[in-house]
């Protein structure tokens, strides 16, 4: 799949520099279109609108220990307007528990104990 098939929407609970050197990255290594969000009610809204079947996964971006407290309301969320497309959650450590998630469609990525290789390679396999 090339970059016009295959749409990322990556959602970002603050957007940061690292956010923007992994979706640079991404782009290259997994060739697809990577669109940042970030987690408003807003931009829900607009990728709402804008979701067609070209957009294959979601991430998101946890980007501090404080937001895992807010995991479980985020995925209610995003699962409830999203039901059928497939995310992955990048969470900053595995301190809180997340079992709640019983979704064949989500990944869980451990920011401290998982390479960007693995990140790379767990996209790919979802977006055949």
């Amino acid at each position: 799949m090339g970059r016009e098939d295959s749409k990322v929407y990556f959602v970002t609970t603050i957007l940061t520099t690292s956010c923007l050197l992994v979706c640079q990255a991404l782009r290259n290594d997994v060739d697809c279109d990577i669109i940042i969000y970030n987690y408003n009610e807003d931009e829900i809204v607009e990728m709402k609108n804008e979701i067609n079947d070209s957009v294959q996964l979601m991430i998101i971006s946890l980007e501090f220990s404080a937001d895992m407290e807010n995991l479980k309301s985020i995925h209610k969320k995003l699962r409830n307007d999203f039901p059928d497309l497939a995310m992955i959650f990048l969470i900053p450590d595995s301190n809180y528990e997340f079992e709640f998630i019983k979704d064949e469609l989500i990944w869980i990525f451990e920011d401290e104990y998982q390479k960007y290789g693995d990140l790379v390679k767990l996209i790919q396999r979802i977006m055949v």
